[in-house]
C-alpha cells in the first residue's frame, strides 16, 4: 500500500526540509521501517532500539492516534496518511480529537506496542 507520511519539522529538516514523503507498507511498523530505510538519517529518531518506537513521537493514521487503533500493527490502505509528530516540538499539526498541548509520549509509545519485528532494508 502506498501511504503519504507527513513529517514533523524535526524529521523533515533532516531530509532536505521535506514535509511529507510516500512509503510502501501494510502496517504502521512497515511504513516506519520503509521510511527509515529510505532515509537512514531518520532511523535513530524513529526507533529507540530494535523494533521499539521512539517514545517522543506520536503517530496518527488518518487523524487518529495509533494508540487508539492497533499501535504499530495497525493495518494501512492505499491513500491513507500517516503523520509523525514529535512531542518535543509540542505539536504543530492539527488533528481532529487530539490535544496538541498535552501529548503524552511515554503512554503513546507504550500503547503503540512494545518491540515489533522490523523488516530489514533491501
Amino acid at each position: 500500500m502506498t501511504v503519504r507520511i507527513a513529517l514533523a519539522p524535526l524529521l523533515g529538516e533532516r531530509i532536505g526540509g521535506r514535509s511529507a514523503v510516500e512509503a510502501e507498507g501494510r502496517t504502521v511498523a512497515e511504513l516506519l521501517s520503509a521510511l527509515a530505510c529510505a532515509h537512514p538519517e531518520l532511523a535513530g529518531l524513529l526507533w529507540k532500539g530494535e523494533g521499539v518506537p521512539n517514545p517522543y513521537l506520536v503517530i496518527f493514521l488518518n487523524d487518529r492516534n495509533i494508540v487508539e487503533l492497533q499501535g504499530l500493527a495497525t493495518p494501512v490502505a492505499d491513500g491513507d496518511e500517516l503523520t509523525v509528530v514529535s512531542a518535543l516540538e509540542g505539536g504543530g499539526v492539527d488533528h481532529a480529537g487530539s490535544d496538541r498541548g498535552h501529548l503524552e509520549a511515554d503512554s503513546a509509545a507504550n500503547a503503540a506496542g512494545a518491540a515489533v519485528t522490523i523488516p530489514a532494508c533491501e
